[in-house]
């Protein structure tokens, strides 16, 4: 997804309405949950692993800014 710039496009679109929060513990909050409530339905942990960093790692990096 970096190759062709997805991830950019992505975490922009995801992340503007999860600016208006303003609260970046919040959004590192409802991914965890979102990611639980997705480990139930993909059983392999080295597939879900990859789908979280594809999707969350974007969106969490230009949320939260360290």
């Amino acid at each position: 997804m970096d190759a062709t710039g997805d991830s950019k496009v992505m975490s922009n679109i995801v992340t503007s309405p999860l600016k208006m929060l303003k609260s970046p513990y919040l959004v590192v909050g409802l991914s965890y949950i979102t990611g639980q409530i997705m480990n139930v339905f993909i059983p392999s942990a080295a597939v879900f692993e990859t789908l979280l960093m594809a999707t969350m790692y974007p969106v969490l990096n230009s949320v939260v800014k360290l």
